[in-house]
């Protein structure tokens, strides 16, 4: 319905080791690039910082589902591999800590950077605020449902993951 979420602080300050996982169902209806789930992004002082959770177009072909992000002058990118599917749920989780990023689409593995943690975002500069539904200046707007989003001071193993993929109401699982 276009509206959005924000918190004043949080991430302000980066832990050493985080997980963002939450539930997302795109609507690539009238997009035309990107669209944000979830970011923390302060773009008024360079060397500014930020993380974009996004889907991405390509053209208008949907193309990946992964995040961006910059920091101490270094950008990165974590991609997925996957192709989605518009009005199609997705568990997405985000991993970063020293060793590097992971994305995991669905309870899976499926794409990885070796940037390390990000620096403390917005410390010592002009704080936005966290925001879920849009960028955190409001703009790529997430068209869909965003639900059950969660923010971990750790790194989830993939086994940890899995399950809250596969417990999830209407989730079949074959072994």
């Amino acid at each position: 319905s276009g509206e959005r979420l924000t918190h004043p602080t949080l991430l302000d300050t980066m832990p050493d080791a985080i997980t963002i996982a939450g539930w997302v169902k795109p609507d690539a209806t009238g997009m035309s690039s990107t669209q944000c789930w979830l970011s923390k992004i302060n773009d008024t002082t360079y060397p500014f910082e930020m993380l974009w959770l996004r889907f991405n177009m390509s053209g208008s072909t949907p193309n990946v589902i992964g995040s961006s992000g910059f920091s101490a002058g270094t950008y990165f990118n974590c991609n997925s591999d996957v192709t989605w599917v518009d009005d199609t749920w997705y568990h997405v989780a985000f991993t970063w800590d020293a060793d590097g990023c992971a994305i995991y689409i669905d309870g899976d593995l499926r794409g990885s950077d070796d940037a390390g943690i990000m620096s403390d975002v917005i410390v010592g500069r002009n704080p936005v605020d966290l925001s879920i539904g849009t960028a955190a200046n409001a703009s790529k707007l997430f068209k869909g449902i965003i639900d059950d989003v969660k923010l971990y001071d750790s790194v989830l193993s993939a086994s940890d993951l899995q399950i809250f993929y596969h417990s999830a109401p209407g989730i079949t699982t074959y072994d």
